[in-house]
C-alpha cells in the first residue's frame, strides 16, 4: 500500500487505469493504515457498504494528505487542482487513479452526486490560500465544506436523504472538525496555519502574537486556556443540537454515529483534563479509551438509557438527574454522603441543586478566564437560568433536573439568584468592613442554599426558614477559615476590616500571608471567629425537629460534618495557612453509620454537638 507521496514518486499523475478489484484493495490497505478514533470498517457497518467507506474514505485521504504534505504550497495547489480534474473525470465516465476507479463504483450504485466531494477539495483549496480566520463564522463556513460532507455521504450510503436528518449530521460534523482543530492547535500552527478565530481570541485578550509565544514556550498562557475553553464549550454545543441523529437512525447507523460523537465528545473531555492547555501537550483518545467508550455505548443501548454527556439537546429528564448524580458523586466530597441517606426523589433533587451551584461557582472562580469574562458568563448564565426556569428549553444538561427539582418543591427562585449574585460580588474583590457587611455575603452564596435545601428536605413552619438562614451562615464561616490561605492566593480576605484590627492584623498582611498560623494574634483572632462559627451552629439547632422525618437524617449528617471540620480547625491549632483542614474520610463514614443508627432508633436525633 503507498500513501500518496509515495504513490506519486513511483507512478506519478498519468498511467494506465487501475483493475476495479485491483483498485478495492488499494482503498482498503490505505483505509486500515490509517488512525482514526473509531475503525471505519467496523462491524457496526454493513458489509455490503464497508468497500463504499473505504472508497469514500480513501478519497479523503488522498484530498487531506496532498493539501497538507504534497511539499510547498504551489505545488499543493497543482496537485489539488490535479486530484479535482480526476474527480470531475469520474462524472464523465472516466476514471484511472484506483481511489476513483473504486470510487467510481460507488458512485454509480449509490447515485451519489459529485457536490459533497467537489466541496471537500474545495476546503483543502482554501486552506492553501486562507490560513487565519477572522469570526466563528467564517470558520464554520469553512466546517460547511470540510468536515460536513463526509456525514452527508454516510447517510447517503445508506439511503438517508432526509434534510432533517443531512442538517443533524452537519452538526456533529462540525463539532467532530471544530475538537480536532482545538486538539491540533500546535501541529496546524507548525504547518502555516491557525483556525482559532481571531474575534474569539481578542474576547480573551489574547492574540496570534501571543500565540506564537505560547507555542515557542510550549505551554498555554491563560489567555489561551480562556480561548480554547470558550472553543471547547462551542463544539460541544454542535454536539448538542446533533445529537439527536443517533436516535432517529436507530439500529447500527445510529450506533456508529453515537461512536464518533462520543470520541469527539472524549477529545474535549481531554481537553478539559489538560486545563485546556493543548499547546504543551496534544491529547489522544486511545485504544483504552475507544474501549470504554464503544461498552458503554453498547451497554446504554442495551438498557435502554439515553445519551449522557455535558451538553446534549435531547437529554432526558433521566439523563438529566444521572447527569446531575455523577456531578455530585465526583465532586461533593463534604454533602454527598449526607445525599445517600435520602429518599430517591429527594436525593436527586439534592444532586440537581448541587449540580447548578457547581456550574455556577466554576464559572465565577476559573482562574483561566480573564475576569470581565467571568462577568459577562455570569451574567450569560443568569439569563438563562432565569429562560429554564420561565419555562424555557436547555441544552444544558444540569438545567433539565434542576427546572424539575425547583417546581416539584416549590423551592423560591430568588434562593438561586442571591447565589448569583454572592458569585458576582466576589468577582469585585470586595473588602468586608464589619460582621454585618460579611454576614449579607454569607446570606447569599450560603443561607440562600440552605433555604433551598429544607424545601427539599421538607419543613412544617416558616421558622425553619430563619434557622436554615442561620444554619448557612455557620457553614459559610467554617468555610472562611478553612480557606484563609486559598483565598489570600486569589487575593480574597473575608474576615471584616475592624475585626482584624481589632486584633493587630491588617487585611493586607493576610493576603501576603507574612506570618504564620502560630502566630499570637492569629490564634487570638482564629478563636474569637470560631466561637461565632460555633454559635451560629447551636443557634440553628432548632431547624432539627421543624424537618420532615425523612430529611432529618440528611441534616444531622450535614450539620454534623461542617461541624467536626469546625472542630478540626480548632484542634489543628487552626493551622489553616500551613495547610487545608479536611475531615477525614473515615470519620465522613463514621457520621453516616452513625446517622443511620440514629434513624433506626427513631425520633428525632440529637443535635450534633
Amino acid at each position: 500500500m503507498l500513501v500518496p507521496a509515495d504513490f506519486l514518486k513511483r507512478h506519478g499523475q498519468h498511467f494506465p487505469a487501475w483493475d476495479l478489484e485491483e483498485s478495492r484493495r488499494y482503498t482498503r490497505a490505505l483505509t486500515q493504515a490509517h488512525y482514526e478514533n473509531f475503525s471505519i470498517t467496523s462491524i457496526l457497518v454493513p458489509r455490503p457498504l464497508r468497500q463504499d467507506y473505504c472508497n469514500v474514505y480513501a478519497f479523503c485521504r488522498w484530498a487531506d494528505d496532498l493539501g497538507d504534505e504534497a511539499g510547498k504550497p504551489g505545488e499543493r495547489l497543482r496537485l489539488l487542482d490535479w486530484w479535482r480534474a480526476e474527480l470531475r473525470a469520474v462524472w464523465r465516465g472516466q476514471a484511472y487513479h484506483p481511489v476513483y476507479v473504486a470510487l467510481r463504483d460507488t458512485v454509480e450504485r449509490h447515485a451519489l452526486g459529485i457536490g459533497d466531494f467537489d466541496d471537500l477539495i474545495r476546503a483543502f483549496i482554501q486552506d492553501q490560500s486562507l490560513s487565519r480566520y477572522g469570526s466563528y463564522d467564517d470558520l464554520l463556513d469553512y466546517c460547511k465544506c470540510s468536515a460536513n460532507p463526509v456525514g452527508r455521504l454516510v447517510l447517503r450510503l445508506h439511503g438517508k436523504r432526509g434534510r432533517e436528518l443531512l442538517e443533524l449530521s452537519d452538526s456533529i460534523c462540525t463539532g467532530l472538525q471544530l475538537a480536532n482543530h482545538w486538539q491540533d492547535i500546535r501541529r496546524d500552527w507548525q504547518i502555516g496555519r491557525v483556525y482559532v478565530p481571531l474575534e474569539v481570541m481578542v474576547a480573551h485578550g489574547y492574540s496570534h502574537a501571543r500565540l506564537a509565544e505560547d507555542i515557542a514556550a510550549r505551554v498555554a498562557s491563560p489567555e489561551c486556556r480562556a480561548t480554547i475553553r470558550d472553543l471547547a464549550e462551542r463544539a460541544r454545543a454542535h454536539f448538542s443540537r446533533g445529537l439527536p441523529l443517533a436516535q432517529l437512525l436507530g439500529g447500527r447507523l445510529g450506533l456508529e454515529v453515537e461512536l464518533f460523537a462520543r470520541a469527539g465528545l472524549a477529545v474535549l473531555k481531554k481537553i478539559e483534563a489538560q486545563h485546556w492547555d493543548t499547546i504543551s501537550s496534544r491529547p489522544v483518545v486511545g485504544r483504552r479509551d475507544r474501549t470504554r467508550i464503544a461498552m458503554t455505548a453498547v451497554a446504554a443501548r442495551f438498557a435502554g438509557w439515553p445519551f449522557e454527556t455535558e451538553a446534549t439537546s435531547a437529554v432526558s429528564l433521566a439523563g438529566s438527574y444521572s447527569y446531575c448524580r455523577s456531578v455530585a458523586r465526583s465532586r461533593a466530597r463534604n454533602f454527598y454522603h449526607s445525599f445517600a441517606l435520602l429518599p430517591r426523589g429527594r436525593r436527586d433533587a439534592m444532586c440537581a441543586v448541587y449540580a447548578f451551584m457547581r456550574r455556577s461557582d466554576d464559572i465565577a472562580d476559573d482562574p483561566s478566564v480573564p475576569r470581565d469574562i467571568r462577568f459577562q458568563k455570569i451574567h450569560a448564565w443568569r439569563a438563562t437560568v432565569q429562560a429554564v426556569l420561565a419555562g424555557g428549553s436547555s441544552t444544558d444538561p444540569a438545567l433539565v433536573a434542576f427546572r424539575d427539582t425547583v417546581r416539584r418543591f416549590a423551592i423560591p427562585h430568588a434562593c438561586f439568584f442571591e447565589v448569583l449574585d454572592g458569585m458576582e460580588e466576589d468577582l469585585k474583590d470586595p473588602v468586608y468592613c464589619t460582621f454585618d457587611d460579611l454576614y449579607s455575603y454569607c446570606y447569599k452564596v450560603a443561607s440562600a442554599v440552605g433555604i433551598a435545601t429544607i424545601h427539599i428536605l421538607g419543613f412544617k413552619r416558616e421558622t425553619a426558614v430563619c434557622l436554615a438562614e442561620k444554619c448557612g451562615v455557620a457553614f459559610q464561616l467554617t468555610n472562611i477559615m478553612r480557606d484563609v490561605a486559598a483565598d489570600s492566593k486569589m487575593g480574597r480576605v473575608y474576615f471584616p476590616s475592624t475585626e482584624l484590627e481589632e486584633f493587630g492584623l491588617t487585611r493586607e498582611s493576610l493576603l501576603r500571608l507574612d506570618f504564620r498560623s502560630s502566630d499570637r494574634r492569629f490564634q487570638r483572632f482564629m478563636a474569637f471567629q470560631w466561637k461565632r462559627a460555633d454559635q451560629y451552629y447551636r443557634d440553628a439547632s432548632g431547624l432539627l425537629p421543624l424537618l420532615d422525618p425523612a430529611g432529618r437524617t440528611a441534616f444531622w449528617t450535614l450539620v454534623a460534618t461542617y461541624r467536626g471540620l469546625l472542630e478540626q480547625i480548632r484542634k489543628s491549632r487552626f493551622a489553616v495557612l500551613e495547610r487545608r483542614v479536611r475531615l477525614p474520610m473515615w470519620n465522613k463514614l463514621w457520621l453516616v453509620g452513625r446517622a443511620l443508627h440514629l434513624r433506626a432508633k427513631g425520633g428525632i436525633p440529637p443535635y450534633p454537638a
